[in-house]
């Protein structure tokens, strides 16, 4: 893996001015490699699974929420309905209704296979049924009720090109009284100015330093591309029926539940076999963090109830965390006690540490990124007019033709 990076390195080096920026990028990503985590043996281990459903009051809350029409979507050819699939809730209860409805499936790829089926139909079937829906007025939660405290989550697309009824049903959700805990990655956002007060939910410290730095200067691709991620690599095996601007479109007027490439329980647990993954670091570790970083200070200061924003594709995964916190790996459970013992003693400090996270993995990452594509311009355009300048003396020095 070292070799292919430092040789393609060399190649690149032998190219014209143009391709030292690809240079530059493999010399950090080699340093990234360098300082790259060992696999996350907690993660492969094996959970035993609770073979119980997702409460019954779920679905309840969420219907009575107003968003019944999540729920009629036509089951297409599936053998299992929109419901079962949605709250399954685990692997094993998911296999348990295929085999109540006379699906025995012997081998665990068959499974997959035919749980990738039906989802992608299911899918299909709510992007048809969502056109006829409109944007909510306020965002519809994921509610989950667990341990005496209720949760609801809300999922957001965190974007910049968001419509101006997208934002307004963002703001009037916002303007509900909390507490408020909210994804660190959106509190830049323009529509949490109508959010008077809430936390920050540091979940990016459940990034190892390498996938940090990495993911904040834009070298993902290449990271997957030379550690060959197991997550990326089954992922990209699935090729899905909606683009993601429909997918988007159907989790925010039905649900998030119906994003991603399979429901984020089966996604979740078929993770923990394939181990260590930048990926997986990147939505499901950060997923679980922040479930049990809400729940963990819920349960210290005695709130009954929780406000959860977050980016759309970590909802389902934060309600599957929240209600089996012991499947998240054993080191983002250490971390986010750390975090959760440090919120208590000093919220003030909280904060300085994201801040200086934030300047750490991200801004001096950044700005030494630009520096080195600003220098590679400046010494681009120095060696351009030097040519033009030699050039120029070559036709001075040259010997007048005789005229006749």
């Amino acid at each position: 893996m070292l070799f292919k990076a430092v040789t393609f390195t060399i190649m690149a080096t032998k190219q014209t001015a143009h391709y030292r920026l690809i240079f530059c990028q493999e010399l950090l990503f080699i340093c990234a490699l360098f300082c790259a985590p060992i696999p996350n043996r907690a993660v492969v281990q094996q959970v035993d699974y609770a073979d119980r459903q997702i409460r019954s009051d779920s679905i309840d809350v969420f219907i009575r929420g107003g968003s019944a029409e999540s729920f009629s979507t036509p089951d297409s050819t599936t053998p299992l309905s929109t419901q079962e699939i949605l709250f399954a809730g685990t692997t094993k209860r998911l296999q348990e209704i295929y085999a109540e409805h006379g699906y025995i499936l012997p081998t665990h790829e068959q499974f997959i296979a035919q749980a990738i089926s039906d989802w992608q139909a299911i899918q299909l079937a709510a992007w048809d049924s969502s056109r006829k829906v409109p944007l909510p007025d306020t965002l519809q939660p994921l509610v989950v009720e667990s341990e005496g405290i209720r949760f609801s989550i809300y999922g957001i697309i965190h974007d910049d090109d968001n419509s101006r009824d997208y934002a307004a049903s963002i703001q009037a959700t916002l303007r509900s009284p909390g507490p408020w805990y909210v994804e660190a990655a959106l509190t830049d956002l323009t529509e949490l100015d109508s959010l008077a007060e809430a936390v920050e939910i540091n979940d990016h410290v459940g990034l190892s330093p390498s996938t940090r730095v990495t993911h904040g200067l834009g070298l993902r691709p290449l990271l997957e591309l030379y550690t060959q991620d197991p997550e990326v690599e089954f992922l990209a095996g699935i090729r899905s029926p909606v683009t993601i601007q429909q997918e988007n479109s159907v989790s925010t007027k039905l649900s998030w539940r119906y994003s991603g490439e399979l429901p984020a329980y089966l996604l979740i647990e078929e993770s923990f076999s394939r181990g260590f993954s930048p990926w997986l670091e990147i939505t499901r570790e950060r997923s679980a963090l922040q479930a049990l970083f809400v729940k963990g200070i819920a349960q210290k200061l005695g709130q009954r109830e929780c406000k959860i924003l977050c980016g759309g594709l970590h909802a389902a995964e934060i309600e599957y965390f929240l209600h089996y916190p012991q499947n998240a790996s054993a080191r983002i459970q250490a971390i986010t006690q750390k975090q959760i013992e440090l919120y208590l003693k000093d919220p003030k400090d909280y904060e300085w540490v994201i801040l200086k996270g934030d300047i750490y993995y991200v801004a001096l990452p950044d700005l030494a990124w630009k520096a080195v594509v600003l220098l590679l311009i400046v010494r681009f355009v120095r060696r351009v007019r030097k040519r033009i300048r030699e050039r120029s003396e070559e036709r001075n020095r040259a010997p007048m033709a005789p005229t006749s």
